[in-house]
């Protein structure tokens, strides 16, 4: 999605991580990285915790208005 206010000038690799975190009974998110650092960047982003409430309900929402079929897995 590329909606140019549904990242609110974070990266979209934040966004995702952290919209994983939000859901319900997940505690903790697997990041598959080769690099140092971009373990650290998801350690950090991962730090700020999960997207609240509504901003995943705006996700979800811009989703379903453009989705073609896909399945979305968390």
């Amino acid at each position: 999605l590329h909606h140019p206010d549904l990242n609110r000038g974070l990266e979209w690799g934040e966004i995702s991580l952290r919209f994983a975190l939000a859901a319900a009974g997940l505690t903790g998110a697997v990041v598959g990285t080769s690099k140092a650092a971009h373990l650290l960047q998801a350690q950090e982003w991962a730090s700020k915790g999960p997207l609240d409430a509504a901003w995943v309900a705006e996700l979800r929402s811009a989703f379903v208005a453009h989705d073609q079929g896909w399945t979305g897995q968390i």
